[in-house]
């Protein structure tokens, strides 16, 4: 097993694909985790109804992770430091000191 970080996954099928999360599927994540069909069978933690804000912090959530499995660590919040779509948003600041990169690459 290596540490080496992990490439974005794309597997794509005669039926279909399955990729990594992107910020532009928020829309259509929140929509179908706002169906009552669909949270019914979900775990408890997911709010109902599921938001445009709720699909965008679970995106940014994942995105933390794959930062945080590629080496990097967060340094902090940058508390109402960005404005997307007229909503104030923190922003986290995540880094990768020269020293610590043996820790990713062999």
């Amino acid at each position: 097993m290596t540490d080496r970080p992990v490439s974005p996954v794309e597997v794509k099928t005669p039926f279909g694909g399955l990729r990594s999360w992107r910020a532009e599927d928020a829309p259509a994540v929140a929509v179908l985790a706002s169906d009552r069909r669909i949270a019914r069978n979900l775990r408890d933690a997911l709010p109902h109804p599921y938001t445009l804000e709720d699909a965008h912090a679970f995106l940014a959530a994942a995105a933390a992770r794959v930062l945080e499995k590629a080496g990097y660590r967060k340094e902090g919040t940058l508390r109402r430091s960005a404005i997307k779509e007229g909503q104030v948003l923190d922003r986290w600041m995540y880094a990768l000191l020269r020293d610590e990169l043996h820790r990713i690459r062999p």
